[in-house]
C-alpha cells in the first residue's frame, strides 16, 4: 500500500509576557497543501504583501492581505481537505501562574498537545513532515522525539476472538523549523493564532465595535473614537470571519464564549482553549524547588 504523505505548518502568537498565547497548526495531505501554497502565493502577490504577520495588521493593506489568505483557506476547509487547529492558553490560570515558570519548556509542551491532537484527526499510520516557524530557545529535537514515540503507540482492544491491534497513530518522518518569510502556509497559521489571541484578549473591543456599527439612542460615538485604526480593522475582519464560518457551517462560535471557540473539535477549523486538567497539571519551572 502506498504511503500517503501529510504535512503540518505551525506558528504562534502572543509574546512571552502576554497573558494569552496561542499556537496554530495547518495540516493536510502534502499534495493538497502544495496546491494551497500556489493559491496563497498568488493571493499575497495581489495584496502586495510578501509576508503576512498578524502583529503588522494595523492598516488596510494588511487587512486586504488577511482577507486574501482567508479566501484561499476557507474553500479547502469547507471541503474538509485541510485542518487548522489552534490552541490558546491563559498564563494567569492555575496551570501557568507558578513561580519560576519555564516559558520555553511550557511552549514545547503546548506544541506537543496541539500536534498530538491534530495529527490524530487524520488517518492512522500517516507519515508526517512537520514545519514550525523558527523560534529561539525551543528544543525541537525533544519535541520531535516525543511525538515520534507517541505516534508509534498501538491500541489494543480485547474482543471475543482475542486482542485486536490497530495501526500506529502516526509516523513523524521529520520535524524541521522553517522561516515564515518563505512559507505562506506558516503565515496562515500566524493568522489563525493571531485571531485567537485577539478575540480572547480584546473581545470587549469587538463587542464595542459591533455596537458602534449599530448605535442605539443611548450610545455616543465615544466608543468608536476609542479604537485605534488597527483595532477597527481587526474587529471588522474577525466579525466577517465569524459570519463566513457560520455561512459555511464550520462550527466556529464567537459570541457564545466571547472569543473564537469550536465546541466540536472534529470541525476543520478548531479553536481549542486549554483548561488545566487538575491540581497536578502545572507548567514546568526552571528550578523545581521554586514551585509553591
Amino acid at each position: 500500500m502506498p504511503v500517503i504523505e501529510f504535512a503540518a505548518y505551525g506558528d504562534e502568537s502572543g509574546i512571552s509576557d502576554s497573558r494569552y498565547r496561542a499556537i496554530a497548526v495547518l495540516t493536510g495531505q502534502a499534495r493538497v497543501l502544495s496546491n494551497m501554497r500556489e493559491v496563497l502565493v498568488a493571493r499575497l502577490a495581489d495584496s502586495d504583501v510578501s509576508e503576512f504577520k498578524w502583529k503588522k495588521f494595523k492598516n488596510a493593506k494588511y487587512k486586504f492581505a488577511a482577507q486574501k489568505l482567508l479566501s484561499a483557506v476557507l474553500p479547502f476547509a469547507t471541503r474538509r481537505e485541510i485542518r487548522v487547529d489552534t490552541l490558546i492558553w491563559d498564563t494567569y490560570d492555575s496551570r501557568h501562574a507558578v513561580v519560576g515558570r519555564d516559558s520555553n519548556a511550557n511552549f514545547e509542551r503546548m506544541y506537543y498537545h496541539l500536534l498530538h491532537a491534530s495529527l490524530k484527526r487524520w488517518p492512522r499510520g500517516a507519515h508526517w513532515s512537520i514545519h514550525p516557524d523558527e523560534k529561539n530557545g525551543v528544543d525541537w529535537d525533544t519535541l520531535s522525539n516525543t511525538l515520534t514515540a507517541t505516534g508509534r503507540h498501538v491500541d489494543v482492544a480485547q474482543t471475543l476472538w482475542g486482542p485486536l491491534l490497530s495501526d500506529r497513530h502516526f509516523a513523524v518522518d521529520k520535524l524541521v523549523p522553517c522561516d515564515s518569510t518563505d512559507e505562506p502556509l506558516v503565515q496562515v497559521a500566524d493568522l489563525f493564532a493571531g485571531m485567537a489571541v485577539y478575540s480572547t484578549a480584546a473581545y470587549h473591543k469587538i463587542k464595542g465595535w459591533r455596537r458602534s456599527r449599530s448605535p442605539t439612542l443611548f450610545d455616543t460615538d465615544s466608543t468608536a473614537k476609542a479604537f485605534s485604526n488597527g483595532d477597527r480593522l481587526r474587529c471588522a475582519f474577525i466579525d466577517d470571519f465569524d459570519r463566513q464560518c457560520k455561512n459555511s457551517k464550520l462550527g466556529v462560535s464567537l459570541r457564545s464564549q466571547q472569543r473564537l471557540r469550536t465546541m466540536n473539535p472534529k470541525y476543520p477549523l478548531n479553536f481549542w482553549h486549554y483548561e488545566p486538567q487538575g491540581d497536578y497539571d502545572k507548567a514546568p519551572v526552571r528550578n523545581p524547588d521554586l514551585r509553591t
